[in-house]
């Protein structure tokens, strides 16, 4: 009696899409998708830049979730077509190298390829992994004494250089700063726009959001005399009278010019003046002055924190890729061809 039940086609379209994910054209297919998806995502990014996409930034993707907009479908899109690829890759590598190992290939470079598609794995991991994974710390201002950092170093702002265009305008703009580790070492580091500081195979980044050299103290002499004040509120005696420096600007209706702001304090009554450096104030009309010798600048870096914990496995993709490309030029034997 014949069965009622039919042939089983399961494992028959189970290998047929495996076939089709495994296939040249699939992953083609995907490419293009891929491109295309990111083409309208650079539109559309910068069409929504102050709306939807206001929070985007850098390699942030929990921003797209967070706030849910149609305007990023082409995103939502993006992570299966992405997913697709992936597993398209990772099927064709696997079956690459079983058929060149069944085979008898025992030469470095009849796996380079293989080795190529695995640096473009490990780069689709480093993206998902910092895009979700990735986290802001905070902005931290650091200054002449010690400042403490998110990750639990100690930071100071030693001197702030600015580069400068023929026309005057800036160029570049690096801040010199010392960092103190847990253990207490100190090493110097630069920071600058396109010049982060990066600890933990680059998965920590303090990234540079202004800089800038400010004044701040003075030193005022009066004949063999000399006294330095390091801020404002701070105070000295010079030709038996009390000076007290009140503020420091970085200049005013007179031009660029650093002016210090101080108060001179008498029995009866103070007055408050305001000089610029090598300008001289008499004291009494016994003679008795003092001069302004310089106006010390303050150097104040404000840096970013961030966490990007896809950075390494983006490096581990690059020394991959390198291999796998010198693996291509070469051939080195592991036994018999």
């Amino acid at each position: 009696m014949p069965s009622s039940v039919g042939p089983d086609t399961s494992n028959g379209i189970a290998s047929r899409a495996l076939a089709i994910i495994k296939s040249q054209g699939f992953g083609i297919a995907c490419g293009l998708l891929t491109t295309l998806l990111l083409a309208v995502g650079s539109f559309v990014i910068a069409a929504t830049g102050e709306g939807a996409s206001a929070g985007v930034s850098m390699d942030d993707a929990t921003i797209f979730f967070s706030k849910p907009s149609l305007w990023h479908a082409w995103f939502y899109l993006l992570i299966p077509v992405l997913g697709m690829f992936g597993l398209s890759t990772l099927l064709c590598t696997l079956d690459s190298v079983v058929e060149a190992w069944q085979a008898g290939r025992r030469v470095l470079s009849a796996y380079a390829p293989a080795i190529l598609h695995l640096s473009f794995l490990l780069a689709m991991l480093a993206h998902a992994v910092g895009g979700f994974l990735g986290r802001e710390d905070g902005v931290v201002a650091i200054g002449p004494s010690w400042t403490s950092l998110p990750d639990g170093r100690t930071a100071r702002a030693l001197s702030v250089t600015i580069e400068e265009h023929p026309d005057g305008t800036p160029q570049q703009v690096s801040a010199g700063i010392e960092l103190r580790g847990l253990d207490g070492v100190v090493i110097p580091a630069t920071v600058a726009y396109n010049q982060p500081i990066s600890s933990g195979g680059g998965s920590d980044l303090l990234l540079m959001i202004r800089a800038v050299s400010e004044p701040r103290g003075v030193r005022l002499t009066s004949g063999p005399e000399a006294c330095e004040m390091d801020g404002p509120g701070k105070a000295c005696v010079l030709a038996g009278r009390t000076i007290r420096l009140t503020s420091v600007s970085s200049g005013g209706h007179w031009g660029d010019t650093p002016v210090a702001y101080m108060q001179i304090e008498g029995a009866t009554e103070s007055k408050r003046i305001f000089l610029w450096p090598g300008a001289t104030h008499m004291l009494n009309e016994s003679g008795a002055s003092f001069r302004l010798e310089k106006i010390s600048q303050v150097p104040t870096v404000m840096v970013r924190s961030r966490h990007a914990p896809g950075n390494p496995w983006a490096l581990a993709a690059a020394l991959v890729l390198g291999f796998g490309l010198v693996a291509m030029g070469r051939r080195w034997g592991f036994g018999s061809s």
